[in-house]
């Protein structure tokens, strides 16, 4: 909405003032029409004596103020750089001209367009006009949701609006070019890279520097020298295969086991060998993971591949879920193995030497459940529960309908299951204790510009907002429920959401 729109503007406007002379392209000149068209569209909104007008009014009596403080708005406090002092001087008076609807037309938001691009060019010459125009437009776009955001604050007064719009500004203004960011001494990462346990609440958790260390995703690969010191074959070969640089495809059925396929592609042996199948029983002195059972296990002896070449492994079983862990035996104890495939009755893993790999159920989990009695929230809060207790009450921001928890609460809330956690550079690394049940099968990572790591196993990456915590008052990172939710799932951890109350349970 127009409301939003006034965060990004950095240039002086009156109804008379002249366009801004410095149109580059045709594309940017049809790219400041549209948006100029987007303006006018949502500003109408509030004059038509409807719904938006009504729901709107609060919000504009209170931007209205003349107490109402801008510079917390922008930049989260009252003592600014040089640069920033320019900035403001420039910002304020359009925020309350346009705040105070004042810019309704299609040709007063062009030449409102064209002013910020001058005026952010005149503080900071790096500042591209095609910049100025993308930022502001994801901005416009944002705003009716913000404006619902904003009616919904209780209380409604300047401190809550300022807060809010902040955090607002900082998340938007977290995908514009360097250059806008520096007119708002903007840092739009967390900071630094440290421990949660360091006690800090800046960024998502900056403080003294550390590094990751506990349970991580092992990649499919292994020694040459056979099935592995940590346990033994068993009695019989299931399966013997002379291997060719030709490659092949073998499939059979092991009794008891289900259908193994093994596909070897050509070139993935410089020589000849042999592809051995036999069953694999752990020692007694090998701990599974948690209320963990073993479903079966198998130990596939061969050569190594060559660099780039793999076997695709798949095993058809019907005792085989979703949930079915995946795990190695190695010297050193069951280490859960990374990207392998598994659905109902199937897993499929790529190798590239030597494994013994053991197949395990899952613990069983509680069912989160929500409390009897919701607890008292304000609009931007949301509640973590924990076994059934309330743990935390902590801000929250809702964007296009997602829901996005801070970083930083969530370490804590972790840290009660002793998972440790480090940030560095916008990737969360989890560290596992020992015998967590860990599932780190089905990856897909995706892309974004965070990333959360299971030790040194990339799990996902995802989007992620940097913006000010209104307690607090220092920024930190937020990231969607959803994604969180899944990541910390692999650790067998059970929990659901209702829009307001995360419920986290514990194995039973």
């Amino acid at each position: 909405m127009w409301l939003l729109t006034a965060l990004a503007v950095a240039g002086s406007y009156a109804p008379a003032a002249q366009a801004a002379t410095a149109q580059t392209s045709t594309t940017l000149q049809a790219s400041i029409t549209a948006l100029a068209a987007l303006i006018a569209a949502d500003a109408a909104k509030t004059h038509d004596g409807g719904l938006a007008q009504k729901l709107s009014a609060p919000v504009l009596t209170v931007l209205s103020s003349p107490q109402f403080d801008w510079n917390e708005v922008l930049f989260g406090t009252d003592t600014l750089s040089a640069t920033e002092s320019q900035t403001a001087s420039s910002l304020t008076p359009d925020l309350t001209l346009l705040f105070t609807q004042q810019v309704t037309t299609e040709t007063q938001a062009a030449s409102l367009v064209n002013s910020v691009i001058t005026s952010m060019q005149a503080i900071n010459p790096a500042v591209q006009p095609a910049d100025v125009v993308a930022y502001l437009n994801s901005i416009v776009e944002g705003g009716p949701s913000e404006m619902l955001n904003l009616v919904g604050l209780t209380p409604l007064n300047a401190q809550t609006l300022a807060a809010n719009l902040h955090q607002a500004f900082v998340i938007y203004l977290a995908g514009a070019s360097s250059a806008i960011q520096s007119l708002f001494g903007s840092t739009t990462s967390a900071s630094g890279s440290g421990s949660s346990g360091s006690g800090s609440t800046t960024g998502a958790a900056s403080g003294s520097g550390g590094t990751s260390t506990g349970g991580g995703g092992s990649s499919a690969s292994g020694s040459s020298s056979g099935a592995s010191a940590s346990g033994a074959s068993g009695a019989g070969t299931l399966f013997q295969q002379l291997l060719t640089t030709m490659g092949g495809n073998w499939q059979l059925q092991l009794s008891g086991y289900g259908t193994l396929n093994v596909t070897a592609p050509a070139g993935a042996f410089l020589s000849g060998g042999t592809f051995t199948v036999t069953p694999y029983t752990l020692p007694g002195s090998v701990s599974l993971p948690v209320k963990t059972h073993t479903l079966t296990s198998l130990a596939f002896e061969f050569p190594n591949t060559t660099a780039g070449k793999s076997l695709i492994v798949t095993l058809t079983n019907p005792a085989i879920t979703r949930d079915t862990l995946v795990y190695e035996a190695t010297a050193k104890g069951v280490v859960p193995v990374a990207g392998a495939d598994v659905v109902p009755g199937k897993l499929s893993l790529t190798v590239q030497a030597s494994q013994d790999i053991v197949l395990l159920t899952p613990p069983p989990l509680t069912k989160p459940s929500f409390p009897t009695h919701m607890p008292a929230l304000k609009a931007w809060q949301r509640a973590i529960y924990v076994n059934g207790k309330a743990q935390a009450i902590v801000p929250a921001l809702v964007r296009g309908g997602t829901t996005y928890m801070p970083v930083w609460s969530v370490m804590q809330m972790l840290r009660g299951f002793g998972v440790g956690s480090t940030w560095n550079q916008g990737v969360w690394t989890l560290s596992v204790p020992s015998g967590t049940p860990q599932r780190l099968t089905n990856l897909a990572p995706g892309r974004g510009a965070y990333a959360i790591d299971i030790g040194s196993q990339a799990v996902l990456r995802l989007p992620g907002m940097v913006a000010l915590d209104p307690l607090t008052r220092d920024k930190t990172t937020y990231m969607p429920i959803a994604s969180i939710m899944q990541v910390v799932g692999r650790l067998s951890i059970a929990s659901a959401w209702n829009g307001k109350v995360w419920s986290v349970t514990t194995p039973q």
